[in-house]
Order: structure tokens, then sequence, then C-alpha cells
């Protein structure tokens, strides 16, 4: 087989590399950083609102007439009433600027400045005396509810327990990313490895064919034992073409996975090695329910579930208490308006409000929360069963997956060495044709399952490392 030429750059990966690589410059992780991004920024937007909140708005002068009919002035001695049309021309314009910040504890603190400009003209003369001042006023407020729901801190902090939520999301995803990088790496290093074995069955097929013709020429074997090999190396053959396209499906696929070019190399540099490892299965759910973000959503989903209940709980009055001290100033020009404005005016206002009777609709809806808390908790109940019976199932896959390695290890040793008195003896005709056939089969399945244990034991590892959310196994 002719090596195809590299186009691209080289990548020599081992698997640490590739798990980095992909958590760098995939299209899964630059998707999970913008939707990161996108998080922090709500989160930042939704916490700006206990920032101080100051606001102008400004309208400019603008020409408005009014119509209508009315009695007009008549002279001293003519006592009789005459109507007629006027007209009122209104040019007026205002300004508003309020302030608003939200205190600590609870409640906002308030201020307001509004400046109007009234200019006010009636024709015909006499009708309507003209307009032309200033009014300007301003205060200050209190505002504190006492009791009862407090939409501003409650939206705090539903946005405190949606960042949480975010951050766990995304930590779940990055570990599910690794799996996937994990996985996608072994299956093409399977895919490789599967290719090696069938090459090297293929090469010894050829030998066997070639072995085949020379004592099919020196009268040893008949005829068609040589078309029974030839027809072997055909086989084998086509396995070969078909694991060859396999190994460059796997390698484009892993690429694209990646986020590589399609015209790079990869040069996978994991040295594969057997371990064994104990896991103990009570620290390993422990390890899982501590780590995994899972049961930490569904709780927090709860808070958020009795946050909404206890605001719209029936029959709680809301009670709140607003403070306004300020003053108002009217004059003709602007400057005596700023200089004769004080503080004249100071008002308590409290306030309280409880439903009486809606026809028990809060009641309803209050039930019906409570009784989905109640099965969000028995979903998270379920929740913790199942992540404890996935760290269990991974612990036994681990287990197993060491055992047939074993296995295989030991029948691939037999296999090889069967393979090799096989040919002994078929090179002195002591065996037929099909049996020397058989245990090339027998050991190139052997090879491969040989293979395929140790792939799995690394799979069943990156299983475990995914349940329980730690990299310690």
């Amino acid at each position: 087989m002719v090596p195809a030429l590299a186009l691209g750059a080289v990548h020599e990966l081992s698997l640490q590399d590739a798990v980095r690589l992909a958590g760098r410059q995939s299209p899964t992780a630059r998707k999970l950083v913008l939707e990161s991004h996108r998080s922090g920024l709500t989160y930042r937007g939704a916490r700006r609102s206990a920032w101080p909140d100051l606001a102008l708005d400004l309208q400019a002068p603008i020409l408005g007439q009014e119509f209508s009919v009315e009695p007009l002035p008549s002279s001293s001695v003519d006592t009789r009433l005459v109507y007629g049309k006027t007209t009122t021309r209104r040019q007026n314009a205002s300004g508003d600027l309020r302030f608003q910040q939200l205190l600590p504890w609870r409640g906002a603190l308030s201020a307001t400045s509004s400046l109007y400009y009234r200019d006010e003209r009636t024709s015909p003369a006499g009708v309507r005396q003209a307009r032309n001042d200033y009014l300007l006023a301003t205060q200050i407020g209190l505002d504190l509810r006492l009791l009862g729901d407090d939409p501003a801190r409650r939206q705090l902090r539903r946005a405190d327990v949606e960042w949480d939520m975010a951050r766990a999301r995304d930590r779940m995803a990055r570990a599910q990313l690794e799996f996937d990088t994990v996985s996608q790496y072994l299956a093409l290093l399977r895919a490789r490895l599967s290719l090696d074995i069938v090459r090297a069955a293929a090469a010894e097929a050829g030998r066997a064919l070639d072995l085949a013709r020379r004592k099919v020429n020196t009268g040893l074997l008949p005829e068609v034992e040589l078309l029974r090999m030839g027809v072997h190396r055909a086989e084998s053959e086509a396995r070969l073409a078909e694991a060859e396209t396999d190994l460059a499906r796997a390698t484009d696929g892993f690429k694209i996975f990646l986020g590589l070019v399609p015209a790079d190399s990869l040069v996978l540099s994991e040295a594969l090695a057997s371990f064994e490892l104990h896991v103990p299965v009570q620290d390993a759910v422990r390890r899982a329910l501590e780590q995994r973000s899972e049961v930490g959503l569904a709780q927090r989903d709860l808070e958020l579930l009795e946050m909404d209940r206890k605001a719209r709980r029936p029959h709680i009055p809301d009670v709140s208490l607003a403070l306004r001290y300020g003053g108002a100033a009217s004059e003709v020009a602007l400057d005596r308006t700023v200089e004769s404005l004080s503080a004249n005016n100071l008002s308590f206002l409290l306030s309280f409000h409880v439903p009486l009777w809606d026809s028990g609709r809060l009641a309803f809806d209050e039930e019906s929360v409570r009784a989905g808390i109640q099965l969000r908790e028995i979903e998270v109940e379920e929740m913790r069963r199942r992540i404890e019976l996935e760290v269990r199932d991974a612990a036994r896959q681990l287990g197993d997956a060491w055992r047939r390695w074993q296995l295989f290890e030991a029948s691939t040793h037999l296999a090889e060495e069967s393979l090799r008195i096989s040919g002994e003896r078929y090179e002195r005709g002591l065996i037929d044709t099909s049996t020397y056939l058989n245990s090339q089969a027998d050991a190139a399945t052997a090879r491969l399952g040989r293979t395929a244990a140790l792939l799995d034991l690394y799979q069943a590892r990156a299983r475990l490392r995914l349940v329980t959310m730690s990299g310690e196994w």
C-alpha cells in the first residue's frame, strides 16, 4: 500500500493532547465558550439592576393649537354674551431627571427633578390670560416593602441561581466533550490497530499462497488446494481494503471533530498498556453525588420554584411604606424659580393590600405549584438513584473489561503459538490446507479480540471518569 501524501500539517497526538486540542478549538468547545459568554453577559446584565439608574426625559417645544367656542369679551355697556371661535396656541417644553438606587437590605431610594416651561396664548386677546412661566419641582423618596413579595430582590436571587445553573451545565458539557474525544480517539486507534492486524493476516495469506504454489509445483499438493489458498488470499485482500476504508472514514471524522483541516494528517502516539484498577464502589458513588451537577441543578430549580411559590401565596398581605420629601416653585423667570425653590412638602404613605376573595384561583395555583415541587423532589431522588446505578455499572464494566483483556491476552498467545506450529507442520505436509487456514483465522480473531479488549478497558475508564466527574481513576 502506498501511503497518501500529507498536503496539510501533521499533528502528533497522544490521548491527553487530543483532549486538550478538542477543548481548545473543536466546534463543540467554541460553542460552549460562546454559550458561557452569553450566560455571563445575561447574568451581569441582571445584576446591574442593583446599580444606580439615572434617566433623562426631554420634550422639545412643540406647536399645538386648540380651537373652541367661548364667550368673547365685550364692552362694559354691552351686557349681551357673544360667542365666537377662540384659538389657544401652546409651545411647551419639559424635562425630567430621575435617579433610583436599590438599597442593600430592602426598598429603593429615588430622586426626581422636573422642569416644565409653559407658553400659552389665546386669541382673540382678552379671552384668557396668557401664560409664560417655569415650574420646577424636586423630591426625594424612599420606598420600603415591609411585608410581601419584593420583585426586584427576587429577580436578583433568580439571576444568581440561573448563573450557578449555567456554570454547572457548562461543566457537564465539557466533561461530555472530554468523553466524546476519548471515545473518538479510541475508535480511530481501533481502526488503525485493526488495519495492522488485517494487513499482517493478508501478508500471512500471501506467504501461505506462495508455499502452496511451491508444493503444487513439486507435486506435494493437488491444484485444488492452490485454488483454495487463492480464494483465502482474495478474501484477505478484500478485508484489507475494507479496513483501509474504515480507517480513512474514522480519521476524517476525528479531524472534523477536533476542528482540524481535513487535509491535515494525524499521528496517534498513545502507547496503550493494560492496567488493573480497583474501584471502591461506595467511594465512587459518593464522589459522583458530590461532583456531578445534575443533582445540584435540580436542587437549584427547586429553589426557584419555592421562590415563585412564596411570591404568589394567597391571603398574604402586601405592606409598603412610601416617604416623599421635596418642593416646587413657579415663576416667570428661570433664575427666580430656582431661587424660590424650597422643600415645602413631606408625606408618609402606608399601603396595605390583601386579597380577600378571588374564587379560589390563588389557592388552586399554590396547590398546583406545591404538587410541581413534590414531583421535582421525586425526580431528584430518582436522579440520585440513577447516578448510583450508572457508577455501579461503570465500575462493573471496568472490571469486566480487565477480565476480558486477561482472557484475550492468554488466548492470543495460544493462537499465535498454534499458528506457528501449524505453519511448520503444513510446510512438512503433516496437516491439510483447511487446518492451516483455520489456524490463521483463529490467530487473526484472537489478535482483534485482544485489541478490542484493551480499547474497551480504556473506554470503560473514560466512562467511569464521566459518571463520577472525577479524573482520579
